[in-house]
């Protein structure tokens, strides 16, 4: 497995394309793969490879490098060759880590909407994405960083209200689904009979809890957030926000949750 920066030539129009990878044998093969199969992302190099054809592109390491130093080699690569340039390569940006600056044209967004408007994705497909993504957590550092990127004016809901008919439609759409459970009970359906096991006892996941209202210093306390709502003025979603230290600045400033992770 090698690290570092490559090129592939077109010898037909000397045209040259420059990327860089820690695994560069596993990224070529990726790239002669996908323009084999007509999907490749740059859009210049499947035109040129559907002109003239798979012999006519060479491949070859031009330096080696740890992968701490791809991007500032692959820059300096960019820079060097202007491969950027259409003239001159098939690159669509001068950036090696972003394509800043780079922007789509109106013809080109309609042709990939175009091709993907009534595709579906196999059962094959989704299964293995399914799997890929099977007890795989997400690190606190990544989940706070999500929240962040929607709060507020980022959130693309912001500022927005639904309308009625938009709030109909929607209903109209939940209803005519049917729920995964109807016409089930515990005698029939493993989930169901998983559920069962449960009722009446404390779920393996709850969490010990005590609510404080700093004003006051009234205190609720119970053996899980569910239970917790039940007896304190707060609802089930606001104490989770209070958790999550996710809900308005009134309700920090009232209550205060301690509760044993």
């Amino acid at each position: 497995m090698q690290s570092g920066i490559y090129k592939i030539k077109c010898c037909s129009n000397s045209k040259i394309y420059i990327g860089s990878s820690f695994n560069i044998e596993s990224r070529l093969k990726k790239h002669f793969t996908q323009l084999k199969n007509q999907n490749h992302i740059n859009p210049h190099l499947q035109s040129a490879y559907n002109k003239y054809g798979c012999n006519d592109f060479i491949s070859e390491i031009i330096e080696l490098c740890s992968v701490e130093d791809l991007i500032s080699r692959e820059q300096f690569w960019i820079d060097f060759t202007k491969c950027y340039d259409r003239k001159i390569g098939f690159n669509n940006c001068r950036m090696a880590d972003r394509p800043l600056g780079y922007r789509h044209t109106d013809e080109a967004k309609k042709k990939m909407s175009k091709s993907k408007r009534g595709k579906k994705l196999t059962q094959e497909h989704i299964d293995k994405i399914k799997k890929s993504n099977t007890g795989k957590k997400r690190t606190r550092e990544q989940r706070k960083k999500m929240s962040e990127s929607k709060k507020g004016a980022k959130n693309p809901m912001f500022g927005k209200k639904e309308s009625e008919e938009h709030k109909k439609k929607r209903m109209k759409n939940c209803l005519s689904v049917p729920r995964w459970n109807k016409g089930l009970t515990k005698d029939v359906d493993s989930r169901l009979q998983k559920l069962a096991t449960w009722e009446g006892k404390l779920p393996p996941n709850a969490i010990k809890c005590t609510l404080i209202n700093i004003k006051t210093q009234e205190k609720w306390q119970a053996n899980s957030l569910k239970m917790l709502s039940q007896i304190c003025p707060l609802s089930l979603p606001t104490i989770n926000r209070l958790k999550n230290n996710t809900c308005g600045k009134k309700t920090k400033e009232t209550y205060k949750l301690i509760y044993e992770s």
